[in-house]
């Protein structure tokens, strides 16, 4: 299943459309789904205080911004005379899935559930990942860098590469294990200077801290879209 999210707005608008190359995309397994809580309002309701009693309007004037303004009272008369009640709107909590409302969640959302489904169903604990929604995570001064960015773009230039700033890792490790490499054919992702052998990698020795480098090995431009990394 292929998500299609507005690089502006950052808000889910299609799954598997035809018209992806406009937005960002994120790939996800078919079974994908997960649920939140979102609020909705369903008309009005009466305004109380943090006892729970209902409040009234009472000396009502108007503001120097031409908007009625007033104090509120838990009296429902003063003088003999009904006072209007403060009403505000009424929110109702919904839970939704992201099967049936994918137009209601967010880019991070999707990544973040994303990531921690892929985590779970490993046998790691930790993981490094990225879909490149900016600049900040790549090392674009290196003078190795050869490569277009932007938002949701890591596109490595013929014969080109890019690699990480340096990651500190939450745990010192030595093994590690691809979860994920969405890229174009052609592309060589290397961890702490080591090639990945059948997705896994085995170093030395542990290391704390590392970089990320991605490598075109053809003479056209080559896409690297995500990866996740787990140790």
């Amino acid at each position: 299943m292929k998500i299609a999210i507005d690089r502006f707005t950052e808000k889910v608008t299609g799954i598997d459309r035809s018209d992806l190359q406009s937005g960002i995309q994120i790939t996800v397994p078919d079974s994908f789904n997960f649920t939140k809580t979102v609020i909705r309002i369903d008309g009005e309701k009466q305004k109380t205080n943090e006892e729970g009693q209902l409040l009234y309007k009472t000396n009502v004037r108007i503001g120097e911004d031409g908007q009625e303004v007033w104090d509120e009272v838990t009296t429902q008369e003063i003088d003999g005379e009904a006072l209007e009640p403060v009403m505000v709107p009424n929110e109702v909590q919904e839970t939704v899935g992201f099967q049936k409302a994918p137009y209601e969640f967010t880019l991070e959302e999707v990544i973040q559930e994303k990531y921690r489904q892929a985590l779970e169903e490993s046998s790691f604990t930790h993981l490094l990942a990225d879909v490149f929604l900016d600049e900040n995570d790549l090392d674009i001064a290196d003078p190795s860098h050869s490569a277009n960015t932007g938002v949701g773009i890591l596109q490595l230039l013929p014969g080109g590469q890019a690699k990480t700033k340096s990651i500190t890792l939450d745990q010192a490790a030595d093994a590690f294990a691809l979860l994920e490499f969405d890229a174009d054919d052609g592309v060589v992702i290397y961890l702490a200077g080591q090639p990945f052998t059948d997705g896994k990698l085995q170093l030395t020795s542990a290391v704390a801290s590392c970089t990320i480098r991605f490598e075109n090995t053809i003479d056209k431009p080559k896409s690297v879209r995500a990866y996740a990394i787990g140790y």
